[in-house]
């Protein structure tokens, strides 16, 4: 018999899927194609920034492939003039499923504006806890900054073992470009096009991988050049539970026939039986590891209860 140990599930690790975020700037359209890539317990995570001349931004919403997406922390300035804001969208599996494979459009509105630009940008990621739309997020946290000039401004994002947390920050001027402190990636700094006249801004994003619990994650973001309006967002994705890896055994067929067909295969440790699961009508089996035999797994005795022709069978 050949015996391969399980593995138990343990805690996944947030990993990003794309090689690099999907970025667009669109003047006035608001859309932004995107396909996001095969993985498992997948998040897709669309961080935003808008300037906007005329009315303060509200009711701001978002889909993918027509399938709303989760707004998990949002902020604005406020100004009912020129403002400024930022926001981060999740969609789990079961949005990406509804949305549909391949290419699909990212697509936001609010209400009372005329006139807006924006700054979108997206990338996929797996291993994600998939309970609900809300629990593949950990922890949010936004502040308004305001007027900073080019002062660092210190921004903070609990985070958990296993996690990834994602910064967005809007600074007003087309020009302008930010600088994160070190230890964090910086997955796009984007300048808008100078079209629709004294809209244009910058809008950044930064990641980081959180290997200690409930810690914030401390990041410095520094304006190339004069901000006066600042709204910054943070959120955390929450990693999923993990799969365990069940245990397989490889039997050569104990009966006359050749087959082994009639007989319950078992894992023994001392005086605990474990029943395992044949694969169809193959010579495998397979025990799900578990609690009880994460401890044990290496130490496990195999045997097959009963043959056809009423016969005990051990593999040691």
């Amino acid at each position: 018999a050949n015996w391969t140990p399980g593995v138990p599930g343990g805690s996944g690790t947030v990993t990003q899927i794309d090689a690099s975020w999907t970025t667009a700037k669109t003047p006035a359209l608001y859309t932004m194609s995107y396909t996001a890539p095969a993985g498992t317990d997948r998040a897709l995570v669309v961080s935003v920034g808008i300037e906007n001349n005329d009315g303060t931004v509200a009711n701001l919403t978002g889909t993918y492939g027509g399938v709303a997406l989760y707004k998990a922390i949002e902020q604005g300035t406020g100004e009912t003039a020129y403002n400024n804001h930022a926001a981060i969208f999740t969609c789990n599996e079961t949005c990406l499923a509804s949305a549909g494979g391949g290419a699909q459009d990212l697509v936001f509105s609010w209400t009372a504006t005329t006139y807006g630009v924006w700054i979108i940008g997206a990338a996929t990621f797996d291993n994600v806890d998939q309970t609900s739309a809300a629990s593949a997020v950990f922890a949010t946290n936004s502040v308004s900054a305001g007027s900073i000039g080019t002062t660092p401004q210190n921004f903070d994002i609990n985070v958990t073992s296993g996690g990834k947390a994602v910064v967005g920050i809007a600074v007003n001027g087309q020009t302008n470009s930010v600088t994160g402190s070190a230890g964090w990636t910086e997955v796009f700094d984007v300048q808008s096009d100078t079209a629709g006249t004294g809209v244009g801004h910058t809008y950044a994003s930064y990641t980081r991988d959180a290997t200690t619990a409930a810690t914030p994650a401390t990041v410095t973001l520094t304006p190339g050049a004069t901000s006066s309006r600042t709204p910054i967002v943070g959120m955390s994705l929450n990693p999923s539970a993990g799969t365990p890896s069940p245990a397989t055994l490889d039997v050569i067929a104990a009966n006359t026939d050749g087959s082994n067909s009639g007989q319950t295969v078992y894992a023994v440790y001392n005086t605990q039986t474990f029943p395992m699961t044949q694969v169809g009508a193959t010579n495998q089996w397979t025990l799900t590891a578990t609690d009880a035999l994460d401890t044990y797994v290496n130490n496990i005795d195999i045997y097959s209860s009963v043959d056809q022709a009423g016969t005990t069978v051990n593999y040691p």
